[in-house]
């Protein structure tokens, strides 16, 4: 058995006793990302115990929950606030890839310096979004996933 079966397996089981739960809770909570994150999760704690993981297989998972994770904030958040959604991406893409890859715990200054750059540029963007040409640039910012 591959260690895709068991993380599979493992999503799959995680599933069905989370969806128990939530059915006799009053816990607010979407299964399928509880059930990816809580795989990714002990596969990571299982790893800082020195067992061997597929580390590309938790990428994968990763990516999955930043992606539930982006569309849940972008969810909740007023509109105007979707200026910020490629710095928020970018951001936790970071991190990610900082649990990932074990010699990176920390971004490298020039990823460091170019998030940085990106949220002070999509920041300023927003803080100016009444200027009318500021406001044409935040507009496109804002329909770039609605209008395609």
């Amino acid at each position: 058995m591959t260690p895709l079966f068991f993380a599979l397996a493992g999503i799959a089981l995680l599933f069905v006793l989370l969806l128990g739960f939530k059915s006799v809770s009053r816990a607010r909570f979407c299964v399928i990302c509880a059930s990816v994150g809580g795989t990714w999760v002990l596969m990571l704690g299982v790893s800082y115990l020195d067992f061997p993981i597929d580390r590309t297989l938790l990428a994968l998972l990763m990516g999955q929950s930043i992606v539930g994770l982006y569309y849940l904030v972008e969810k909740r958040l007023d509109v105007r606030y979707h200026i910020l959604r490629l710095p928020f991406l970018l951001t936790l893409t970071a991190i990610a890839y900082s649990v990932v890859v074990p010699e990176q715990r920390v971004p490298t200054g020039y990823t460091l310096l170019l998030l940085g750059a990106l949220w002070l540029i999509f920041a300023g963007i927003f803080a100016f979004r009444t200027n009318a040409t500021v406001r044409t640039v935040a507009e496109k910012i804002i329909a770039c996933c609605r209008d395609w």
